[in-house]
């Protein structure tokens, strides 16, 4: 009874002493009827119990002492882990973030390289080549912001750049710049030495970066075209008119090369 008030009459130890301490009561009360004298006093009896039941009892507090300090060192252990776990997850997002927009930078940069080599190519290659037919039928692939336009459109595996030629004045409406494209460009036209200009920008569908480069009047092939209407081909003055894309001046900033990829 005493063991069962503890708490621990279940314990493997206190049933065997509740199975001694009964088998010495039933030999004491056998002994009692057969001989009249008891071979163990019960107060002895049960004076070993009270000793079992408060050993258990000592016992049982030290278990529930241990449980609680590896309950204590488990929480810590889980919530160090929790913290280490989040930690981990906001550095692996940075550095993911960062990793992806340096691999956009690259790509963007190449982009524009590569419209410069097309652009090249056609002033000193394909324009020469169809000068002559130009005073009777416009042929666009002779403009050097079409051919790179063109290639760069169809560049296998980066549908999601977008390349655009953003001028000021241009000849054709399609290219001409937006109002923050042309913040880009008077920042070129401010400063000659700034070669590269990229950011972040919020979109109706979300971050774009944009990497952009000043987009230069270097060879006086373009002036042909740009100057006056009066130099100018025939067929791109019927094409286009003579209100726009006349003007232009040798190593004068015009627009800028703009690439741009959504975060």
């Amino acid at each position: 009874h005493y063991a069962n008030a503890a708490g621990i009459g279940k314990h493997p130890a206190c049933n065997r002493a509740k199975s001694a301490a009964k088998t010495a009561m039933q030999d004491n009360l056998s002994s009692i009827g057969s001989r009249g004298y008891t071979r163990t006093p019960p107060v002895r009896v049960w004076h070993r119990i009270h000793r079992v039941a408060a050993f258990l009892t000592a016992r049982k507090q030290e278990h529930v002492h241990v449980m609680g300090l590896r309950f204590q060192f488990n929480l810590v252990l889980t919530v160090v882990f929790l913290l280490g776990l989040g930690v981990s997850g906001v550095v692996s997002y940075q550095l993911l973030q960062t990793n992806a927009r340096e691999e956009a930078v690259r790509t963007a940069q190449f982009m524009i390289e590569t419209a410069q080599s097309v652009r090249g190519y056609t002033v000193e290659q394909i324009r020469p080549e169809l000068a002559p037919r130009l005073e009777t039928t416009f042929l666009p692939q002779t403009v050097p912001a079409y051919a790179a336009t063109t290639v760069l459109s169809d560049l296998p595996g980066h549908s999601e750049y977008v390349y655009k030629e953003a001028t000021l004045n241009p000849t054709n409406p399609i290219d001409r710049a937006t109002d923050w494209e042309a913040d880009i460009v008077n920042v070129f036209r401010r400063d000659e030495n700034l070669k590269t200009v990229s950011g972040v920008r919020q979109t109706p569908t979300g971050p774009s970066l944009y990497i952009a480069s000043p987009l230069r009047i270097s060879s006086e092939a373009c002036l042909q075209c740009h100057s006056t209407p009066a130099a100018a081909p025939a067929s791109m003055i019927e094409a286009y008119g003579t209100a726009n894309g006349f003007g232009w001046k040798l190593n004068e900033v015009i627009g800028a090369q703009v690439v741009s990829v959504p975060m």
